[in-house]
C-alpha cells in the first residue's frame, strides 16, 4: 500500500463502539455536545467546543468531528487567549 512516490498509506475502519455498547459507524471519531460537557466540564468544555468547532449543526449522524478550521493564531485570538497560553492548554494533558 505505496503511492507511486513511495510514501505509505493506511486507513481505520470507522466502525467502532458507541457510548451505548454498540457498533457504529464513526463512533470513535467523533463526540456529541452531551458527551464534551459530561467528560471536561463545562468550563473546559466550552473551549473545546470553540476551538474545534462544534457549535455548529453536527456533520455526521449528529455528532461532531473535531477539527480546527482558523489558524492557531486566529483561535488564541477569538478565545481571548495569548497564543502560549493556548498553546499550553492544547499540550497538558487531562485525566479521563
Amino acid at each position: 500500500m505505496t503511492s507511486p512516490e513511495g510514501a505509505f498509506f493506511s486507513a481505520t475502519d470507522a466502525d467502532s463502539l458507541s457510548p451505548e455498547d454498540r457498533m457504529e459507524e464513526g463512533a470513535f471519531f467523533t463526540w456529541s455536545s452531551n458527551e464534551i460537557d459530561r467528560l471536561l466540564g463545562s468550563d473546559m468544555a466550552d473551549i473545546v467546543k470553540r476551538f474545534y468547532a462544534t457549535a455548529s449543526t453536527p456533520l455526521f449522524e449528529g455528532r461532531h468531528i473535531l477539527n480546527t478550521p482558523e489558524p492557531f493564531f486566529k483561535q488564541a485570538d477569538t478565545l481571548g487567549l495569548e497564543p502560549e497560553q493556548l498553546k499550553a492548554w492544547c499540550c497538558q494533558t487531562h485525566p479521563t
